[in-house]
C-alpha cells in the first residue's frame, strides 16, 4: 500500500486502485499531501488566501498566497509595500519622482514631497514657488498668493501688490491660512470719521469718532450714549450729576444714569 503514515489513519488501503485511508484534509493515493487551498502537511489548515488579492485559493508548502499585482502579504490580505495604497482596491501611488523623496506613499495615497513641491502625487510646486518641476521661489508672499505656477504673483481675492504683500483696501490681517488671504474691515460708517470703511491693516481697527468705540467703531464709549451717524462725534455725553449718580456712565440707548436713591432724572439732577 505505501501509504504515508503522517497523512494516513493507518497503512491499509483498498483492494482496487490502492487507496489509502487518510486524515482530515490530507488526499492522494498515499494520503501524502493536503487538499488544494490547504497548507503544511500533515496538519493541513486552509491557505486562507485574500479572495480579492490573490490569483488563486491555494497556498505553497509555507503558507504563502501567490498575490495579484499590487498586492502582498502572507495571504494577500494588504496593498504591497512598495507604491501602492488603499486596500483593498490597491491603487498605484505614481508619486512624480521628480517632486517625491520615494515611491512609497500614505494610506490615502499622499506621497512624500521633496521641498518646494506638493499634491498628492507631488507633481506642482508648492504655494511660493513656480516652474515645475524645477520649483524656483517666486518671491511672492506665501500669504497673499494664489498659484506658484507662473513667474508673475497671482494674488488672492483680498489681496494686492506685486508680491502680493498688502491686503486690499477696507481689509486687514493678511495670513496664509485665509483662503482669500484678508478679512473685510467691516467698518460701522455710522461711527467712522468721514464714513471711511477703510481700517488698520494688522489689527483690524477703524478710525473711529471721538466718543466711539469698538474694532469696528459700532457702539459708544463708556461715558457716552446715543449712537447715530448725524453726530459729528458719534454719540452724546452722559453728564451725570456728580455726587447724586453712581458713576459719571449711562445706558448706551437712553443715556440714563445710574442715579442714588431719592435722586431722579436722566442726570440724576432732580
Amino acid at each position: 500500500c505505501e501509504c504515508d503514515p503522517k497523512g494516513a489513519l493507518d497503512a491499509s488501503c483498498s483492494k482496487f486502485g490502492g487507496q489509502c485511508t487518510c486524515r482530515r484534509n490530507v488526499v492522494g493515493r498515499k494520503c501524502d499531501r493536503c487538499m488544494a487551498s490547504y497548507t503544511g502537511f500533515p496538519n493541513c489548515r486552509k491557505c486562507e488566501c485574500s479572495p480579492v488579492g490573490s490569483v488563486s485559493p491555494d497556498c505553497d508548502v509555507t503558507g504563502h498566497c501567490t498575490c495579484t499585482r499590487g498586492f502582498g502579504g502572507r495571504k494577500c490580505d494588504r496593498c504591497a509595500s512598495y507604491g501602492y495604497y488603499g486596500y483593498p482596491n490597491c491603487k498605484a501611488c505614481n508619486c512624480d519622482t521628480r517632486g517625491s523623496l520615494s515611491t512609497f506613499c500614505g494610506s490615502w495615497g499622499q506621497c512624500q514631497c521633496r521641498m518646494n513641491f506638493e499634491g498628492l502625487k507631488c507633481d506642482q510646486c508648492r504655494v511660493g514657488y513656480y516652474d515645475f518641476p524645477r520649483c524656483k521661489q517666486c518671491g511672492c508672499n506665501p500669504a497673499g498668493i494664489q498659484s506658484a505656477k507662473i513667474a508673475h504673483c497671482t494674488c488672492k481675492e483680498n489681496v494686492q501688490g506685486a508680491e502680493c504683500e498688502q491686503c486690499k483696501s477696507m481689509h486687514f490681517g493678511l495670513s496664509i491660512f485665509n483662503p482669500k488671504g484678508c478679512r473685510p474691515c467691516g467698518c460701522n460708517l455710522n461711527g467712522t470719521l468721514g464714513s471711511i470703511g477703510d481700517c488698520d491693516k494688522d489689527h483690524g481697527r477703524c478710525n473711529c469718532k471721538a466718543h466711539v468705540t469698538g474694532r469696528e467703531c459700532g457702539r459708544c464709549a463708556d461715558g457716552y450714549y446715543g449712537y447715530q451717524a448725524a453726530d459729528t462725534f458719534g454719540c452724546k455725553r452722559c453728564n451725570c450729576k456728580v455726587g447724586n449718580s453712581f458713576g459719571s456712565y449711562c445706558d448706551g440707548f437712553t443715556g440714563q444714569c445710574a442715579c442714588m436713591s431719592n435722586v431722579g432724572g436722566i442726570h440724576c439732577d432732580r
